[in-house]
This record gives C-alpha cells, sequence and structure tokens, in this order.
C-alpha cells in the first residue's frame, strides 16, 4: 500500500512496516500505483518518476510493480470494467529511466535477497534515506528521496558509513566504516549527484531538488567483475553500473540452488532440509549434476535434517553408481531406456526447455534448464510408473531450435507376454530349429520386409550349419465368413504373442456387425526343417455386438470364446496360399522363362493328401500339406514383393515368388486345422491297426496331441521363462557336439561368439550344451575360433 504514502513520514512509517514483516510474512512489493489510484502522470513526468523510484528503490529483494502505460505517462484512470488509453509508443515517456531502474535492481547485489536494509533519516524527515547492504556485507548504497514535490529539502547524516553510505551515529545496526570523500560520490542511476557538503560537526548534509530521488554509492567500491566468485565469463555489466558485478552471475547461482531443492524434495519432506549454505548447495550441483542426482538415492535423512552438505557429501562418497540416465542431442535419433528409480537428466551446450509427454496419459512436465560447469541441464525424476514418453527439447542456439527423442521408462518386472503389439507393421518373429534353420515371419502376416523373411529357412547339411535355403517365402491366408472376405493380416490383429510358438489372433468381419476370432500358431519343430502352421476359430459374435476379442486382447483363445453370449456358428472357411522359392538365403528369385519352367514342372498335388511337392532334385524337396480340406491347383507369381530393407541399404529391392494353388480349409465352430511346410522326406503312413501305428505317431509331431503340439498346453508367459526360451533358439546341433548361431538372419556359427556366451547359457541352466560348444571350438582352433575347419 506504499502507493497511498506521498509525505516524508508516511512514507517512512510504510517501509518500516514493510521491511519488518517481508522476512516474516513474505516479501511485500510495492506498486507505484495500481487501478485504485490516479495515474502518476496526471501530476506530471517528476511525480511519475519520483514514485516509480521510490517504490523501486525501497523495494524488498526488488520487487516492485506499476500499472501497464506508466512508461509512456498514461493519464486515463485504469477501470477494472473498462478500456483505458495506455498512451502506447508516446514520444514523452520515461522509458529510459525506467529501464535503468530496472537495470540496478537487476543487477546490483544491494537488492538481491538477503540485503540489509535500515533507515537513516528520521521519522519526521521530508528526505527518506535508507542504507542497503548487500547479504555478505561487501556491498552498500544510500537512497535519497525527497519526497516533497514542491520544495527542496536538506538532511544532514554522518560520514561514517562504507561504501559512501553515510549515517547517524545514534541509528542501530548501521554499517560503520571510515568517513570517505565526497568528490567519490556516484549515482547508479546515471544522473549527477546532489549538492553535498561538510558541515563542522562533521555530518554530511545533502541539499535535494523537490521530487530528487538518488542511489548513491562510492565510485570503484562495490566489488568489481573480475572479484566476483560467481560471475559468468563473456557477459558486460548493465548500464549505468560501472564495472559493478551484474546479477546474472547471482541469478545463475539462485537457479542452481533451486535446481538442487527442487530435486531435494523428491526425496525429503520439506521439514528434513536441514540448514544450509545455499551458494554452497549451488556450487554442488553446478559442479557434477550427475552425481548430485545420483547421491540422492544415499541421502540420510537424519543427518540431512541437521547438516545438509554434511549428509550430501557423506551421500557422494557412497554413490558408485548413479542412478542417472543421461541424454543430449545424439540420442534423439533412438529410444532411450530408463530403468526404474532412475532420474532422466537431460544435457545440452545451449539454454532450452524441455517437456516429456507420456504416451498413455498423464499430465505432460515441464522443465528449464541451468547453466552448470560444462553446458545446460534439466532433470526429470523417476516417474511413479513405465511406458514411453516422448521428449521435446526447445534449444535457445543457432541450429536445431526443437528436437525430440523418444523415452522408455521401464518396469521393475518384466511385462508378460501377453501384450499388444506397439506397432504390428514393422514387428518381426523368429523361430528355429535347433539345426540351423529359421522361420522369420512378419507380424504383419503375408508382409515381407526383407529377403532374409521367410516361413522355411532350411538348413539341408544333416551335420553342420550352412546357408540357409528358402524354400517357403510367406504365408497369405483370408478368411471368408459368411460370405465376407477379410486378410489375416495387422487391420484386423487383436493379439500377439512371440512364442515359441508364435501366437496370432484376429478378428475377422462376418456381417451384420458380427465378428469371429481365428488363431493362428506358427513353429518349427526342434530337428527338423518343418514349419507348422495351426488354425482354429471362435464363436461368432452375435449381430451388432463388438467382438470379444477386440475387447479383451489380453484373454486367452478359449476365454474370449467361452465369454461370447448368444453366439452362432456360422460358416466359416480359410484360403490359404504358401508362396515358394528355390533359393540361398543371400540371393533373390526373379520370374523369367526359365523360372516359370523349373516352378511349373517340379511342382505336383500329392496323391494320399490335401497339398502339393516341389522337388527340384532328390537331395532338396518341400512338402506342403494339410490335415483337412482340400488343395486346389492355381498357380501364380507374385512379382515384385517388395524388400524395404534391403532398398533402404542401397540393394535389389524386391523379388518374386511361385504359388502352385490354394488351400480351402473349412473351420467349424472350434475346429482346427494344420498345415505342414517341410522340407524333410515324408515319413510312411502306419497301416491302420498295424502295431506300430502307435509308435509311428511320434514320426507325425504336427499331428494334435502329439509331443511336438504347441496346443497341448499353454506355455508360461513370464519373463523368466521368456529369457531361459531365447537362448535356445541359438545353440544347434554340428556333428555330435553344439554350437552357436552368431546372429539370424545372416550369420552362421562363429567360435568367438560360441565363447562370448558361454557365461549366460550357464546361467540359464545349459550346462551341457556349454561342454558340448567347447569341445567343438577346442576342434576349430585358428583364425581367432573362427575357423570352421578342424585342426589336424
Amino acid at each position: 500500500e506504499l502507493f497511498q504514502e506521498t509525505t516524508g513520514p508516511q512514507v517512512a512509517g510504510y517501509l518500516d512496516h514493510a521491511h519488518k514483516q517481508s522476512p516474516r510474512v513474505g516479501v511485500l512489493a510495492h506498486y507505484s500505483e495500481t487501478h485504485d489510484n490516479d495515474r502518476l502522470a496526471r501530476k506530471g513526468r517528476e511525480w511519475s518518476l519520483l514514485r516509480n523510484r521510490l517504490c523501486a528503490l525501497a523495494s524488498v529483494n526488488g520487487a516492485y510493480g506499476f500499472t501497464c502505460g506508466v512508461e509512456w505517462l498514461a493519464t486515463e484512470r485504469v477501470l477494472v470494467h473498462g478500456c483505458a488509453g495506455l498512451a502506447w509508443g508516446s514520444e514523452e515517456n520515461i522509458i529510459p529511466e525506467l529501464a535503468a531502474l530496472n537495470q540496478l535492481l537487476a543487477g546490483h547485489p544491494c537488492f538481491f535477497d538477503g540485503a540489509k536494509l535500515t533507515r537513516l533519516s528520521p521519522l519526521d524527515s521530508p528526505v527518506f534515506a535508507l542504507q542497503r547492504v548487500s547479504v555478505d556485507g561487501k556491498d552498500a548504497v544510500l537512497v535519497l528521496v525527497n519526497t516533497d514535490v514542491e520544495k527542496s529539502q536538506t538532511l544532514s547524516l554522518s560520514l561514517e558509513g562504507r561504501a559512501g553510505c553515510p549515517q547517524p551515529a545514534a541509528e542501530e545496526g548501521a554499517v560503520r566504516t571510515s568517513r570517505p570523500a565526497l568528490s567519490s560520490l556516484e549515482d547508479l542511476l546515471g544522473q549527477p549527484t546532489p549538492k553535498a557538503k561538510l558541515a563542522d560537526d562533521g555530518k554530511i548534509q545533502f541539499a535535494l531538488k523537490p521530487g530528487a530521488c538518488y542511489c548513491l554509492a562510492l565510485a570503484g567500491s562495490t566489488r568489481r567483475r573480475e572479484e566476483a566468485d560467481l560471475d559468468s565469463p563473456g557477459a558486460s555489466p548493465p548500464p549505468h553500473v560501472g564495472g559493478y558485478v551484474s546479477g546474472d552471475a547471482y541469478r545463475r547461482a539462485r537457479a542452481q540452488a533451486a535446481f538442487a531443492v527442487n530435486a531435494l524434495s523428491q526425496v525429503l519432506e520439506p521439514e528434513d532440509l536441514g540448514p544450509h549454505d545455499w551458494l554452497a548447495l549451488a556450487r554442488l550441483a553446478e559442479r557434477d549434476p550427475k552425481q548430485f542426482l545420483g547421491s540422492l538415492a544415499y541421502l540420510d535423512k537424519k543427518l540431512a535434517r541437521n547438516d545438509l552438505l554434511a549428509a550430501l557429501d557423506a551421500a557422494m562418497e557412497s554413490n558408485k553408481f548413479p542412478h542417472v540416465i543421461s541424454w543430449s542431442l545424439i540420442d534423439r535419433r533412438r529410444v532411450t531406456p530408463v530403468p526404474p528409480n532412475h532420474w532422466l537428466l537431460v544435457r545440452d551446450d545451449a539454454p532450452f526447455r524441455a517437456t516429456l509427454r507420456f504416451e498413455h496419459g498423464g499430465a505432460a512436465r515441464h522443465m528449464q534448464s541451468v547453466a552448470v560447469r560444462d553446458g545446460h541441464v534439466a532433470c526429470f525424476p523417476p516417474p511413479a510408473g513405465d511406458g514411453d514418453a516422448e521428449l521435446v527439447v526447445e534449444r535457445y542456439g543457432i541450429a536445431e531450435q526443437q528436437v525430440a527423442g523418444g523415452v522408455r521408462f521401464l518396469s521393475s518386472t518384466p511385462e508378460s507376454l501377453k501384450s499388444e503389439i506397439r506397432n504390428p507393421k514393422s514387428e518381426i518373429v523368429l523361430l528355429t530349429n535347433g539345426i540351423g534353420g529359421m522361420a522369420r515371419l512378419c507380424v504383419d502376416l503375408g508382409r515381407v520386409a526383407s529377403k532374409y523373411d521367410c516361413l522355411l529357412g532350411a538348413n539341408l547339411n544333416a551335420r553342420v550349419p550352412v546357408d540357409r535355403h528358402i524354400f517357403a517365402k510367406r504365408v497369405r491366408v483370408w478368411a471368408n465368413a459368411n460370405g465376407f472376405i477379410s486378410t489375416l493380416n495387422a487391420d484386423n490383429l487383436v493379439a500377439f504373442e512371440p512364442g515359441p510358438p508364435a501366437r496370432w489372433r484376429f478378428a475377422t468381419d462376418a456381417g451384420d456387425g458380427r465378428t469371429v476370432e481365428i488363431e493362428m500358431t506358427a513353429e518349427m519343430l526342434p530337428g527338423q526343417n518343418t514349419t507348422v502352421l495351426r488354425f482354429r476359430r471362435g464363436m461368432m459374435s452375435p449381430p451388432g455386438r463388438p467382438d470379444g476379442a477386440a475387447r479383451r486382447p489380453h484373454a486367452t483363445f478359449d476365454e474370449v470364446s467361452d465369454g461370447v453370449e448368444g453366439g452362432t456358428s456360422g460358416e466359416v472357411r480359410l484360403t490359404v496360399r504358401v508362396d515358394i522359392e528355390d533359393r540361398n538365403f543371400h540371393w533373390e528369385t526373379k520370374r523369367n522363362g526359365a523360372a516359370e519352367h523349373h516352378f511349373s514342372t517340379k511342382t505336383r498335388p500329392l496323391p494320399d493328401k490335401p497339398g502339393f511337392a516341389f522337388t527340384p532334385a532328390s537331395d532338396r524337396q518341400l512338402h506342403v500339406f494339410s490335415d483337412a480340406g482340400e488343395f486346389r491347383p492355381e498357380p501364380e507369381w507374385c512379382e515384385d514383393i517388395p524388400h524395404p530393407i534391403e532398398a533402404s541399404r542401397g540393394q535389389v529391392a524386391s523379388g518374386d515368388a511361385y504359388s502352385p494353388g490354394w488351400f480351402d480349409l473349412p473351420l467349424a465352430e472350434r475346429a482346427r486345422a494344420t498345415l505342414v511346410v517341410t522340407a524333410d522326406p515324408p515319413p510312411t503312413l502306419p497301416k491302420e491297426g498295424s502295431a506300430s501305428s502307435t509308435a509311428a505317431s511320434g514320426q507325425f509331431p504336427w499331428q494334435e496331441g502329439s509331443a511336438g503340439s504347441a496346443d497341448v498346453a499353454e506355455r508360461p508367459d513370464s519373463f523368466d521363462a521368456r529369457l531361459l526360451q531365447a537362448p535356445k533358439g541359438f545353440v544347434v546341433r554340428r556333428d555330435e557336439g553344439k554350437t552357436v548361431i552368431a546372429g539370424y538372419p545372416w550369420f552362421l556359427d562363429w567360435g568367438r561368439d560360441t565363447l562370448i556366451c558361454a557365461r549366460g547359457l550357464l546361467s540359464a541352466g545349459m550346462i551341457d550344451e556349454v561342454g558340448r560348444t567347447v569341445v567343438v571350438r577346442d576342434c576349430l582352433r585358428g583364425n581367432g575360433g573362427n575357423d570352421s575347419k578342424p585342426v589336424p
């Protein structure tokens, strides 16, 4: 309410109150004018300057304000529900004077928090005198204000103040130093200094014109920039402050301290933040923000309550592995994983603002960087949950003003296998057989991403891993439900499990708002160049109701089918085409006259079951057959199937494939059908009722209920089971021993990789396998363990 006080006694009395109460209840900000009082410019330019300077120079922590339009000397009264003129852009203004005033408050330590304010003038004096001393006592200024706008006034003060701040001997709390010379005084607002003379009693008498206002200091008495501990290099002092230290270094240190306190508040309650030197805390965060954040996990709360800095020093001694993940511009093209209970520290060489937006809802988090020793940083505390997020960084640099990157906050416990696929059009599933063969299928069924994708890539050597031979490129499936035809692909995929066996669940259109769920599983049989596809269908949903699969992607197939009330059976048939090739997995198939002759003459329907055989050579044959339905010979070529991965690398961008015909598989309610794609010689079928029929059932592992069937029981979906299963796909046969495939889809077995992964295999309990790999490697020494030839 300073704007209501005008006379010397009123001003002195109110400011005594404001200066006393601000440290106790919070900063009281002086407004030179508000909507409650008339505009200052109504009384003229000098009155406006007086009131603005008084509010600013007598402020606590430099906090003051004015109503819009003061800078242009606006005269229209501000009405809350009206529209008052601001005199915008008026040629007559006080903008330069306000700029000098604001720069002084922003840059001089006597206007920072903690500064000591002492009134030197008598309570009834028309001249208000205020001594301001910085918190460390190294700087002081004298504020002189003549509250009388009609007459000149004088004030006599004792000359015993350091830094040109005269004061009376009787004033309690004033800083006392040697007496300065009158010629050394300067006004920090850039005005000529007031007239002053030395009286016989040793006091200085100041003569102030009507409405005059000054901020006096000894020339050169304030700390110079080169002596300032916190100053940032390269900055220049603000105008009218001579060689004095600017406030940039102070604000930087305060921002660093705020950064530290904000981080501490994530692990400590407010009452546990013990006494500390804020400047020392700022230096701690500024020196190594990653080490500081990492130490918070080891903080002794009891010690922090008594001595915060001592607790932080002790925690840093224990901080051997900081729980902090750093992110910088180099990470913008990758997904950065953040483990549980880890901070995310964003670094840059330019100031920035950072926003973290979570994929699955939740309020976005916003942070602003602070300057530290080696750049600028901002941090995000560990979130309560897991999931993906986008980090957006708005940079205040020369280039790349805005960048974004992916962040994945990891769960403390791995998620279940039964989860929704984030991007089915880019996911790949790998199936192997333990002898070097593979099936590499896109989750988007029927899609091909690379020439290495295949339904069956067989290892035709009976002893060791060799280049895989691509027999079946892909499978394409269509569902016909009550006459409504749908392609089984990512568009109607509701759930997927990578297995093995890999499991797809589709919800296809059956007309009248109905859907029917179809499940497909794929697996390679151990020790055989055989891929088995199994299909089954669930109950058709009633008309006009959403399907159970789409609403319950995490439920099992049987749970969804059992939960469909009022469902109908309906007619469902599958059309299945297997597109075949005959090539080394590093090559491509191209349709031409020779290729047409090769595939058409070497392919024939099977006489005893639905399917076909492709027999280009006695040691290279493919059989594809089903246990239900019919096979309809109807050859077609698929040309220019895109290979986008190879295309992105400047290689051959497409390939062709041949389909001899299609399978018609009827699926009644809860019925099943099996499709076998094999490069192994077909077994001899036992005669009905023969003694060997039971024993022979093991020769047909694709049959329902046999040892190789994945439908006998649900596979465990825990992370442990998944982790234990994963390395088994890379351990393969080499003669009587074992070896390790260096990586799918390109590599075979390398000795170095075999030995590198041995410790992991032992942890998985694969002791026998590791022993057999060591024996094999011992026979293959040479060329760093990568020679495939036995040593004599």
